[in-house]
């Protein structure tokens, strides 16, 4: 399996985050959005975070909804959160199942938070130390604070 750097690295991705259009149609989704969506923080860098990648497209090919804004340190926790779990997820499952992930993945992502919806699927491996720091993103000290603040 190809890893993420790889793939955006193939797909043009260094060259398109420096171009001028993406410059400018992530000042416009930041504008549309003057907080941080997960920390709720306004006062902080904010960057344009991607839900998924296809590499077909360009980095400003993408729709409002297939967008996050986050300040700099979510951002930061949530990319490495996210490589925590698909080195913890990943290793599990064979190429279909792979498929049929991913096929849910874009549906939960574009339908709900997706913060919440990456610690339900966390939550879902039953590993506890990626579960409990998932829930420390979201400011609870364990998944079962969290849990119970919901």
């Amino acid at each position: 399996m190809k890893s993420v750097k790889i793939i955006l690295n193939q797909s043009g991705y260094g060259k398109q985050i420096q171009s001028e259009k993406w410059i400018q149609f992530s000042k416009q989704i930041r504008s549309l959005r003057d907080v941080c969506e997960c920390c709720r923080q306004g006062d902080r860098q904010l960057q344009v975070h991607h839900l998924f990648y296809d590499p077909a497209r360009d980095l400003w090919d993408y729709t409002n909804e297939e967008l996050v804004v986050l300040c700099d340190t979510c951002h930061r926790d949530l990319h490495e959160s996210l490589k925590e779990f698909r080195k913890h997820v990943f290793r599990y499952l064979t190429p279909r199942t792979l498929q049929v992930l991913n096929g849910a993945l874009e549906v939960g992502l574009t339908r709900y938070n997706p913060l919440l919806y990456v610690h339900a699927l966390a939550e879902f491996t039953g590993n506890e130390p990626l579960v409990n720091n998932h829930a420390r993103a979201f400011g609870a000290k364990n998944a079962k604070e969290m849990r119970e603040n919901q």
